[in-house]
């Protein structure tokens, strides 16, 4: 794998992946995200990014997603094709006018899916735990405020933060696949001509990640239970992901096939939010008995950091690991992660080479890994039938 970066004299970051592939995956990334929201403009990058997808002249080429700290627009294309998809991005991005009558549409359609989802269980346990974890008082997010906000939104209000924030300065395009470097280069400077400079925006400096205690009354058939550490500072560590998939299978096996199978589905990840990177067990359960459950994860927490693991599930684990990063670091997860790098901490890491690092990874490596996180404080959000175990008797287990 080949990477190449030029920055524009506008100051476009352009950089390419090369990869054999008979497909371009084409991304324009934004540093913005809901985090440049504020309590008066909440909803203000969703609205945004629909209109603009919706409005597209090549439709449904164009897909968008957006966070707390970037908005990407993406699509993939045959290898001859790259050029005439970038000049619809290009096209797009660069929109001018809002018609107020589609940024009403657009309004509409985010409260009706607002409403649709903000009783659902799994929605406000996903919110709890990212306002538990980061403790971001600046912004109160409630269903009702939100669609409060999204209904005060003005076409002058989309053009304004547009304006502020989708600037060339604070732009990566990226690509991957069998792409020439140079050629892109030339066609970005080309089609991406009307953009203003706008401010250089320093890297991402994530929230005051706190951990935290959060319960959710409880409805419907099913107990959840959300637990999360801060591996902001070792996120490439290739031990990590290793860790993450012994602890994957360990949890799988302890609720199916130990003395007492438990009707639970598990599953550990690396979740995202206000620029912070989190390790997160996330459980979801039919037993009552919701403190037998905390227990079986609370003990392989403890059992990672107190023994080492075997040479063969190590292995296992290992390999795992690296078909699963071969796949998912590919096409436009690729190109959106090397962006979220970029701006995040200045550069992309070779994503090549750290795949080549987790051979190396040592059952002490991992060990070492989970000592250190599970000394960060814990998150923990659930929503149960049964009163939970408090925050230090959690803690205490592990």
């Amino acid at each position: 794998m080949n990477t190449n970066e030029t920055t524009l004299r506008n100051g476009i970051k352009v950089i390419t992946i090369n990869v054999p592939s008979e497909k371009i995956f084409l991304t324009a990334n934004f540093h913005v995200g809901h985090l440049d929201e504020t309590n008066e403009n909440l909803g203000t990058c969703a609205v945004l990014e629909n209109y603009l997808i919706r409005n597209q002249n090549t439709p449904n080429l164009i897909q968008a997603v957006y966070g707390g700290t970037i908005t990407s627009y993406s699509c993939e294309v045959p290898k001859t094709e790259w050029n005439k998809a970038l000049a619809s991005i290009a096209d797009l991005v660069q929109t001018g006018h809002f018609s107020p009558d589609l940024v009403e549409l657009e309004k509409e359609d985010l409260i009706k899916h607002t409403r649709d989802r903000a009783c659902l269980l799994d929605r406000q346990a996903k919110l709890m735990f990212k306002f538990t974890a980061c403790h971001n008082n600046r912004i109160s997010w409630d269903p009702e405020n939100y669609v409060k906000c999204v209904s005060k939104i003005t076409p002058q209000q989309l053009a304004d933060f547009k304006t502020k924030y989708y600037t060339s300065r604070n732009l990566v395009i990226v690509a991957s696949g069998n792409i020439n470097h140079e050629e892109l280069v030339e066609k970005v400077e080309q089609f991406f001509d009307m953009m203003d400079f706008g401010e250089t925006r320093q890297p991402e400096k994530a929230s005051l990640y706190t951990g935290g205690y959060g319960i959710l009354p409880h409805f419907g058939k099913k107990d959840i239970m959300l637990f999360g550490f801060d591996i902001s500072g070792i996120m490439h560590r290739p031990e990590l992901h290793v860790l993450i998939q012994i602890l994957n299978g360990r949890l799988e096996r302890s609720f199916n096939d130990g003395e007492i199978c438990f009707d639970v589905d598990s599953h550990v990840g690396i979740v995202g939010y206000y620029g912070y990177r989190m390790l997160q067990i996330a459980i979801s359960s039919h037993e009552p008995d919701n403190a037998a459950v905390i227990e079986v994860v609370t003990r392989n927490i403890a059992r990672l950091k107190n023994e080492l693991a075997s040479p063969r599930r190590l292995e296992t684990s290992k390999n795992l690991v690296m078909a699963n990063k071969i796949v998912l670091l590919t096409g436009d997860n690729l190109c959106i992660e090397t962006a979220w790098q970029t701006f995040r901490s200045g550069h992309m890491y070779d994503t090549s080479a750290k795949i080549s690092e987790i051979p190396l990874v040592t059952a002490r490596d991992v060990q070492d890994m989970a000592r250190e996180i599970f000394s960060t404080p814990l998150t923990f959000v659930a929503s149960t039938e049964l009163p939970c175990p408090g925050y230090e008797e959690i803690v205490s287990q592990y």
